[in-house]
C-alpha cells in the first residue's frame, strides 16, 4: 500500500500553500518514507505523525489560544506511552526522525521506519515543526520542536498513481534506518 500527505504551510486560520510532500509505502524492512520540502532555512526540523485527521486550527486549553494545525491533536501514541523518546525509543509511535534542510531550495530525505505500516497511519496527520527535536520531554515537552509549520493528512494512493515520486521504484533501496538517525 502507498500513501501521501501534501504538506501545507499552516496558519492560525487554516492552511496556505503546499510547500512539501511526504510519501510512504510498506517495504520489507518497515515503512519507507520520503519527505520533500522547500523554503526551509538550513537546520533540523522535528517531524511527527499526529492522531487527528485535520490540519485545521485548534484551540489549545494550555495556551488559551488558537494554534495552527491544532486540530491534528497529539502525537500518534497507540500504546499510550505518553513519552517522547524519539524514533524506536519506545515512546510515541508518531516520533519520526528529524528532517534536515540544507537551505531554502527543495530538500528531499529518505527514511525507513521499522515496525510501522502505511495502514496504521492512514487518516492521521504528518507534521513538520518549526524547530529541531531532541527526542526528550526535557527541558521542553515534545522535544522542543516548537510550533507546527507544515501539515498534511495521510491519504492512500492507488497503485499506478501518476503522482510524482510515489512509486516504490522511486525510493532508493537502502536509506538509513529509523534508529540510526541523529
Amino acid at each position: 500500500m502507498q500513501a501521501k500527505a501534501a504538506l501545507m504551510r499552516v496558519t492560525k486560520t487554516g492552511t496556505a500553500e503546499q510547500i512539501g510532500c511526504a510519501t510512504m509505502f510498506d517495504g520489507e524492512d518497515g515503512l519507507r518514507l520520503r519527505v520533500s520540502a522547500k523554503g526551509l532555512p538550513k537546520g533540523k526540523y522535528g517531524m511527527h505523525v499526529h492522531e487527528g485527521a485535520s490540519c485545521g486550527p485548534g484551540w489549545s486549553e494550555a495556551d488559551k489560544a488558537v494554534i495552527p494545525a491544532g486540530a491534528a491533536g497529539p502525537h500518534y501514541d497507540p500504546r499510550s506511552t505518553r513519552a517522547h523518546l524519539g524514533p524506536g525509543g519506545g515512546g510515541h509511535a508518531g516520533d519520526m526522525p528529524r528532517f534536515r534542510s540544507s537551505g531554502t531550495r527543495k530538500n528531499t530525505r529518505y527514511y525507513t521506519i521499522p515496525g510501522m505500516t502505511v495502514t496504521e497511519l492512514l487518516g492521521k496527520t504528518f507534521i513538520v515543526h518549526q524547530g529541531g527535536d531532541n527526542f526528550s520531554d526535557e527541558p521542553k515537552p515534545n522535544g522542543g520542536a516548537g510550533a507546527r509549520f507544515m501539515c498534511g493528512t495521510i491519504l492512500p494512493i492507488r497503485r499506478g498513481s501518476r503522482y510524482p515520486g510515489v512509486t516504490s521504484a522511486a525510493l532508493p533501496a537502502g536509506p538509513p534506518s529509523r534508529r540510526a538517525m541523529p
